[in-house]
């Protein structure tokens, strides 16, 4: 309602933040029913900028060095997490490959349950910060070097990736 005199009114319209990565999105507001005027220009568009950036995953380990045993398997637990805009869903691949570096042998896939190097995806929630990854290494009675191996990230799904951890 305009009073005598009065040129213009503010429409003021609150838009809830949020953590989600989306496009910017638009929405129009509209005039209508006028009452002792007329319409001049009856809408009009407003753009909401999408201000959040790609939530970074990144990998690590607490005990990078453990024994092999003589039986059974030996478990090496990997944390990912991930930290920014986490309020939507994202995805990573995780795998497990033989490394070499200078006086370490290479692990090989008979190191590994089931004779595979392991892979999978882990997908994170909405909110959800931190995930394990536990790799199973079988212990034998063979004589040999140390040997070593790494799990890294790839293909993230609405994410960025940040390191890669070794074993």
């Amino acid at each position: 309602t305009f009073a005598a005199g009065e040129l213009f009114k503010s429409i003021t319209i609150l838009v809830a933040n949020d953590q989600a990565l989306e496009s910017d999105e638009a929405f129009t507001v509209k005039l209508s029913a006028p009452s002792g005027a007329t319409i001049a220009t009856a809408t009009a568009t407003a753009t909401i900028k999408n201000d959040d950036v790609a939530p970074t995953i990144g990998i690590s380990i607490d005990t990078d060095t453990q024994a092999e045993g003589d039986s059974g398997y030996t478990p090496y637990v990997f944390r990912v997490t991930r930290s920014g805009a986490v309020g939507g869903e994202s995805k990573v691949v995780w795998t497990a490959k033989g490394a070499t570096a200078t006086g370490i042998s290479s692990a090989v896939a008979g190191d590994f349950v089931g004779g595979v190097l392991p892979t999978g995806t882990l997908t994170f929630a909405a909110s959800q910060t931190e995930q394990l990854v536990t790799v199973l290494v079988a212990s034998d009675v063979t004589v040999e070097g140390n040997e070593a191996f790494d799990v890294a990230l790839s293909a993230p799904v609405s994410a960025s990736l940040n390191t890669t951890a070794t074993t």
